[in-house]
């Protein structure tokens, strides 16, 4: 008999869901279209493309091939090919999105080969594909800016392009080798020379030229690589900015040789060292340099002509692609004019833009890309033309500036004035608009209307009853993160980086947290990157919403002080140890020094440590002078400060151990001078800024830059500024309510610093209180008096002026540098202030002039007042270290002065004697008499800064 048959055993069906199943097909239809992806692509690792942030370039062999650039030739460019380059940044401060820029180069060699453009076109392309699959992949329902793609020429290369090589010195161009063989190769790159011409205004260019003396000029810099040795030859007018490029480029390719070649640097002026070797290598003589008329004009080189612009729609209807030149409200376009269901080229002669709106069709876009390159080939135009296409909302700063200031982001749906293009369009010329200074007194005026939105960053203003907060903070050192105990709470360093991690606990178990990321001042562009990062990690291990806020020192807002309850303090240097806790009474030795304690209210107070000199302080505010712990340390109370109470609780938790001696200002003792400031002479002089700020003043002073970098002249406030945010480049006012300052940066245009004074004048001429009579300063970048630097909490005097060319040139060479002279000032309309440089300081004139002179010459260290009233009184300068001034030789002085008149005399100010000049009328009371009225001798009373004296003598009747 048979057996029973066994039916096999029967498993429970498992049926996945709907939602598992759609999950599943996704993930088979994502793993396909990477294969494919991987399998048509050029770019191998394309799982690892756009994945850090940074800079990414690949060189294009051949029309097969795409080589990866190591990052140690970033900045080199053949001239025979075209490269792609990529750089991922952060999207506007969110640490959860990127945002990328897309770039392809084509050298010289190659800039009429269409076969290697269209081949950079595809390759873009694809690119731009690979960068949205893996953002895809990383969150599928995660919005994220489409890339922004610019095409680049060889010597046209645009201001985003030129800023990514800014540490290298400026990208270098390399003619190509002619080698028959490998060891051919060899031996000729061995002893091939290679000359470099650095030449610009702003953005400096680098470029390889015939090896020959009659390639130098005297406005520019060379840079002659020898191998072994490498030459940088400045002529006698080339500018600071080029000499300093000149020495990053030596610099870099010094490391490219394992640092083994010898740095030599020569000034065309420098007879004593002749450096035959030099010439001998370049060959020729001296006498082949051309002027420097024969290099050109460095801004006429470098900028970009400003051109026609006009604004196409593109439509895509039954087949048919149409442009339709729209036409400008009033001078310029407005992004009012633009659709967000349309695309749009931009034609701005030399640069051609494609925006596409986000409601878009898909054959709207390629058409509109299509048609830019139909323009391209239009009118004779640049071959090195550049197209950059964009989507809404990703727009950079370039194409803004094409744009009426003050309407980016008012998409509106209008229905345009269309004229399909029969010839060529009459187009929109950029004009300078007139600066609109009721906009700069007025600004919440001509803001956009928004939407307000309450606040959700969690504060302690939120900590009570149902509510706790917990604060971690992690200081970051060699790309990790240590977190530091509570003890060490509101400590910071101004070379390193912290996290700082604020969390709102509710009683429901809900919570919510803001992380911080604080950059120091001074820390490293590594740590700065790291600290973003970890920032990052941070937000994806809390597993809830979290705000992330970068923060800057001396920009702290008031939600990150208050945290510390005036009890933060910011250290010079970076913190001495990053895996244990550091303990301050360890640090004893290192903590002595001034510190400037400053707030405008309790929760924003904090103290942040300066230059230990007299200089420093601030009758407004109150400082910490810390000594050897067996010494007396000082507690410096100004007349007109309010942060006594914040600078004794500093004192008593963060420096503890040490013997303070409360001290107001007018009470000091010898021995507080004396360990404040080394110098006895300036110990005696007693220089610094005691004129009273009020609150209320301290808070309405405003920053504004002056630039016209985009072609024309704007000028724009900075809100929560700092003197980092003084730029070099450009001109700034600065407006404290009682004064107004036109700082001139080193590197500022003509232009800017005429339209600068222009729009000062003008804005304190409609300010809508009666401030006629204020007076406006110019002063120099580098020297800036103790009125302008009070302006900024913690002011380092060696950031402006110190030469970042000799800085570097010291560093390299081993030399020591004197340093700049003292600021000075020369005011008109009764305003006298004196440099500390003066040995022998003299009354301060001004010649009469009737018609206004702008300052033409950037390194002149001058300070001169506009005074609305009255007509504008230029100075004239000899040189920057000695007071600028037009000395009148009559001018008596005090031992010249042989009568003297009593004090009553004096002050009647009508029928005085024919012999008394009335400039001085001080000058002529007697020694005694002197001595009574003022409370000081003659002598003292010439070393007193004159804004002071000049108060002293209004105060008597004598001015």
């Amino acid at each position: 008999m048979e057996p029973p048959l066994e039916l096999p055993t029967q498993r429970k069906r498992v049926i996945p869901s709907k939602f598992g199943i759609l999950k599943r097909n996704a993930e088979i239809e994502a793993e396909k279209n990477r294969e494919n992806l991987q399998q048509s692509s050029c770019f191998s690792h394309i799982n690892e493309i756009g994945k850090e942030i940074g800079l990414e370039i690949w060189k294009i062999i051949d029309d097969s091939t795409i080589q990866k650039v190591p990052k140690v030739n970033h900045s080199t460019f053949e001239t025979n090919k075209s490269y792609l380059l990529l750089m991922g940044q952060f999207y506007d401060g969110n640490m959860n999105i990127k945002t990328y820029n897309i770039h392809f180069w084509i050298g010289e060699l190659l800039i009429n080969s269409q076969e290697t453009i269209n081949f950079c076109n595809d390759r873009i392309e694809e690119l731009e594909r690979i960068i949205k699959y893996n953002q895809k992949q990383f969150d599928s329902e995660q919005f994220y800016p489409e890339p922004i793609l610019y095409r680049e020429f060889q010597g046209k290369e645009g201001d985003i392009f030129m800023s990514y090589f800014k540490s290298y010195g400026g990208p270098r161009y390399v003619a190509p080798l002619k080698l028959t063989s490998a060891s051919a190769a060899i031996a000729t790159a061995a002893k091939q020379y290679k000359l470099f011409h650095l030449k610009g205004r702003r953005n400096i260019r680098v470029k390889q030229v015939d090896i020959s003396s009659k390639s130098l000029n005297s406005g520019d810099v060379f840079v002659l690589d020898c191998e072994d040795f490498i030459y940088q030859w400045n002529g006698s007018e080339s500018s600071r900015l080029e000499k300093g490029k000149g020495l990053d480029l030596t610099i870099r390719l010094r490391d490219e040789k394992s640092a083994k070649a010898k740095i030599i640097v020569m000034d065309e002026n420098d007879t004593d060292k002749d450096h035959p070797e030099f010439w001998k290598r370049l060959g020729g003589c001296k006498d082949d340099v051309q002027k420097a008329e024969q290099g050109g004009d460095d801004f006429a080189y470098e900028k970009k002509s400003v051109e026609q612009i006009k604004l196409y729609q593109v439509e895509n209807l039954n087949y048919e692609v149409h442009l339709h030149l729209i036409d400008p409200i009033g001078d310029v376009y407005s992004t009012t004019q633009l659709n967000a269901e349309f695309c749009y080229i931009l034609d701005c002669e030399t640069e051609l833009y494609v925006w596409l709106g986000k409601a878009s069709a898909n054959d709207q876009r390629t058409v509109a890309m299509a048609n830019a390159m139909d323009l391209l080939h239009e009118d004779n135009r640049p071959s090195w033309t550049p197209i950059i296409k964009m989507t809404q909302g990703s727009e950079n700063t370039l194409f803004k500036d094409k744009f009426k200031k003050g309407s980016w982001g008012e998409y509106v749906n209008d229905n345009f004035e269309k004229k399909p293009i029969t010839g060529k369009g009459v187009a929109a010329k950029a004009v300078q608009e007139k600066i609109n200074v009721d906009a700069l007194h007025n600004p919440e005026k001509y803001q956009l209307s928004k939407e307000e939105r309450k606040s959700t960053i969690p504060t302690l203003h939120h900590v009570d009853d149902k509510h706790r907060g917990e604060l971690k903070i992690w200081h970051v050192r060699n790309r990790n993160k240590f977190e530091i105990s509570q003890s060490e709470f509101g400590l910071f360093y101004n070379q390193s980086c912290y996290l700082v991690l604020f969390t709102l606990f509710a009683a429901d178990g809900s919570n919510n947290s803001i992380l911080y990321y604080w950059q120091g001042r001074f820390s490293s562009s590594e740590d700065k990157g790291a600290a973003a990062l970890l920032a990052k990690d941070v937000g994806k291990e809390l597993h809830r919403s979290c705000i992330h806020v970068r923060t800057v020192q001396n920009k702290e807002p008031n939600h990150f002080l208050e945290h510390f309850q005036g009890r933060m303090v910011v250290f010079k240097g970076s913190r001495p140890n990053a895996t244990t806790e550091v303990s301050l009474e360890n640090l004893s030795s290192s903590l002595q020094g001034l510190y400037h304690v400053r707030g405008t209210e309790p929760i924003n107070i904090h103290s942040i440590q300066v230059e230990k000199a007299i200089s420093s302080l601030d009758s407004n505010d109150s400082f910490i002078l810390v000594n050897f712990k067996n010494t007396i340390s000082y507690i410096w109370v100004g007349k007109y400060s309010d942060e006594k109470e914040a600078a004794l609780q500093i004192s008593s938790n963060v420096f503890t151990g040490y013997n303070f001696q409360l001290i107001d200002e007018g009470d000091e003792t010898s021995e507080f001078w004396e360990s404040l400031e080394t110098n006895s002479s300036l110990s005696l002089l007693k220089d610094y800024y005691t004129q009273l700020r009020t609150v209320e003043q301290e808070k309405k002073t405003r920053l504004f830059q002056c630039s016209n970098n985009s072609g024309v002249f704007k000028v724009f406030e900075i809100h929560d500024f700092s003197q980092d945010d003084l730029d070099s480049d450009d001109v700034m006012i600065l407006d404290n309510q009682k004064q107004i300052f036109v700082w001139v940066g080193k590197e500022s245009s003509d232009t800017e610093k005429l339209m600068a004074n222009e729009t000062a004048l003008e804005y304190i001429m409609n300010a809508p209180t009666h401030r006629r009579d204020d007076p406006i300063f110019t002063i120099q970048d580098g020297f800036e008096p103790h009125e302008f630097t009070f302006n900024f909490h913690a002011w380092q005097v060696n950031k402006t002026q110190q030469d970042s060319y000799k800085s570097k040139l010291s560093a390299i060479l081993g030399s020591n540098n004197s340093g700049p002279a003292s600021p000075i000032m020369l005011p008109t309309s009764g305003v006298t202030l004196k440099p500390t440089t003066a040995a022998t300081p003299k009354p301060i004139t001004t010649p009469t002039v009737t018609t206004p002179k702008p300052i033409t010459t950037p390194t002149v260290a001058t300070l001169k007042t506009v005074t609305p009233a009255v007509t504008l009184k230029p100075t004239t300068v000899t040189t920057p270290s000695k007071v600028a001034t037009t000395t009148n030789t009559s001018t008596p002085s005090p031992t010249t002065i042989t009568t003297f008149y009593p004090l009553s005399v004096l002050k009647q100010k009508t029928n005085l004697p024919n012999d008394i000049d009335k400039s001085c009328l001080h000058l002529y009371l007697s020694d005694e008499e002197f001595l009574s009225t003022f409370k000081m001798t003659k002598e003292i009373f010439q070393k007193t800064p004159a804004w002071k004296t000049k108060q002293l003598r209004v105060d008597n009747g004598l001015f």
